[in-house]
């Protein structure tokens, strides 16, 4: 009989980070539990395990073909246009978010087989949202095409309250203390290579590291270079005023929003992801997303 024992994991930052990325992530690093003092209250890492000492941050890249979903439209049809937003929605959601949980959860048993504390995450997708997703109501498919403004101000008040819950610990900030990202005007954590185009999640560990990754020193995102990407090209108009934040030794710029990006059956088409230019990769997609939005000025930066 085989019997269960301690895994042996490095108990080095670069020992877990190896241990990630033979996983199959694409960026990993490792913050102190403290580094989240000033992420909104209740999602912090102290507020989900007293006694945290650690929060293990990790990213897999969004396939840039799925996130370009319209160029995968061969006719104009309804039909056409919603098996295409599968390929975004099952591909950049769903398929990431099941492999982030399941290495989570990994890492978590091999830490707990190690006599810490450890929990994972499910992915950020609020399940609320994904039985809403839908394209049947106010045009959501017709893309770069804008909803008409009478239909968005009948849902004000709705958009305005929203009920959706956010995740227990709040990946961006964890992302952005971890030194992978920095907060972007569209309300992402842009990473410096991939922009918005990762998504993130983390375990909270009361395992002590021997080295921590710090944040970053320069914005990634492009608004303060004259960018409005994600504000011009949103086809629901969520994006609004501008206002700043601190966190993590910078100032942030954040776009107010009209609720979130999905609700009353209006589901994101992840415009704000193809459109943005931040980050240094993927450049033949950005390259192809400007000739498609060549009438946004905006888009011009894509070659930064």
């Amino acid at each position: 009989m085989v019997e269960m024992g301690k895994t042996n994991l490095v108990r080095t930052s670069a020992g877990v980070k190896k241990r990630l990325i033979q996983a199959g992530v694409t960026v990993a690093a490792i913050a102190p539990a403290c580094a989240l003092k000033d992420a909104p209250a209740g999602h912090r890492a102290e507020d989900i395990m007293p006694g945290a000492k650690s929060v293990i941050v990790f990213g897999i890249k969004l396939v840039s073909g799925a996130v370009n979903w319209p160029s995968l439209i061969w006719e104009d049809t309804r039909q056409t246009k919603i098996d295409c937003w599968r390929v975004y929605d099952q591909c950049c959601f769903d398929a990431v978010n099941i492999k982030l949980e399941q290495i989570g959860m990994d890492i978590a048993i091999a830490l707990e087989l190690e006599e810490y504390q450890a929990i994972f995450f499910p992915g950020s997708t609020d399940p609320t949202i994904v039985e809403e997703r839908s394209f049947r109501k106010f045009g959501g498919m017709e893309l770069p095409q804008l909803i008409e403004t009478q239909k968005i101000d009948a849902l004000k008040d709705g958009l305005e309250k929203p009920t959706r819950a956010g995740a227990p610990l709040s990946f961006r900030h964890a992302a952005v203390a971890a030194g992978l990202a920095t907060f972007g005007a569209n309300n992402l954590a842009l990473h410096p290579v991939f922009g918005p185009r990762v998504r993130f999640n983390a375990v909270v560990t009361d395992c002590e590291f021997d080295h921590y990754d710090t944040p970053l020193k320069e914005q990634v995102c492009l608004y303060d270079k004259g960018c409005r990407a994600c504000i011009e090209t949103c086809p629901y108009q969520t994006f609004h005023e501008v206002t700043r934040f601190s966190f993590a030794g910078l100032e942030h710029p954040w776009a107010q929003m009209r609720g979130f990006c999905a609700y009353n059956s209006i589901a994101c088409a992840g415009v704000c992801l193809l459109t943005c230019p931040a980050g240094s990769g993927d450049k033949q997609m950005k390259r192809r997303v400007a000739e498609r939005y060549s009438t946004n000025r905006y888009l011009n930066l894509s070659s930064q």
